[in-house]
């Protein structure tokens, strides 16, 4: 994935992940809402997104194949999957139906809709709501920085979207939630790209300077001027950290 984050392990200096991560956003938005609907609200659902919205037949779509698609949804072993439903540019568009359907979608100011999960540990889902697809999601939990803050866990925009802006759309609708968005020490190249190269030219964004660490510098977190070329590594990095409300940390 071009969009990864994933903090895991414990290091004094951010670590650059080689290549890219491949994650699935969309299977684990399928997983939740097979976990938050039975079979009978999700058929009714299913039928009028594929029947009315797609113009599917009903006479050629059996209730089989929406119980096949409702386990699809749930992940399970060795589940058959139809074919004719789970179509890409029909499962993105379905789960944009189902997330409008089933969840209060807050509008971004970048022009995403998403939903947060309730709790100190929050996921965002993202959708775009001019094309009606599925975008991606983020997970963060609660940083230790001033304020509301946040800190993310997981990043991962859908393969195909991969290149289309989509990123940063959903760091920035992130941002309008919180005082401080810290990242991962861990990063991979799209993620890395994004905090160090595209994020400061839209909001303000420091490095945690690792040698503070050491005492070979004064400075704790340096702030990152979008009209310099970003040269520093992992190893002069312990994290990212922005914000669109505040000048200083």
């Amino acid at each position: 994935m071009l969009i990864y984050e994933k903090n895991d392990i414990q290091i004094n200096e951010l670590h650059r992940g080689r290549g890219y991560f491949e994650s699935r956003p969309l299977e684990e938005f399928l997983s939740l809402i097979h976990n938050k609907i039975k079979f009978k609200e999700f058929s009714k659902l299913a039928k009028k997104y594929y029947f009315d919205k797609l113009g599917m037949s009903p006479s050629k779509v059996p209730d089989s194949k929406f119980i096949d698609l409702y386990n699809f949804f749930g992940g399970e072993n060795n589940v058959y999957r139809p074919k004719e439903l789970t179509k890409y540019d029909s499962l993105t568009g379905f789960a944009y139906y189902l997330g409008n359907k089933l969840f209060k979608l807050n509008s971004g100011g970048m022009g995403l809709n998403y939903f947060v999960t309730k709790g100190s540990d929050k996921d965002f889902y993202f959708f775009d709501p001019i094309f009606e697809i599925f975008v991606g999601k983020i997970s963060t939990y609660k940083a230790n920085i001033k304020g509301n803050s946040l800190s993310v866990q997981t990043s991962a925009a859908e393969r195909k979207l991969i290149g289309m802006g989509y990123g940063l759309k959903m760091y920035l609708s992130i941002l309008e939630n919180c005082d401080y968005l810290m990242s991962s020490s861990v990063l991979f190249t799209g993620s890395f790209r994004i905090w160090a190269k595209v994020l400061p030219k839209y909001c303000k964004v420091w490095y945690k300077d690792s040698s503070m660490d050491t005492g070979k510098s004064k400075i704790d977190f340096v702030l990152i001027s979008p009209e310099e070329d970003f040269k520093k590594t992992g190893k002069d990095i312990d994290y990212f950290v922005a914000s669109i409300y505040h000048k200083k940390i």
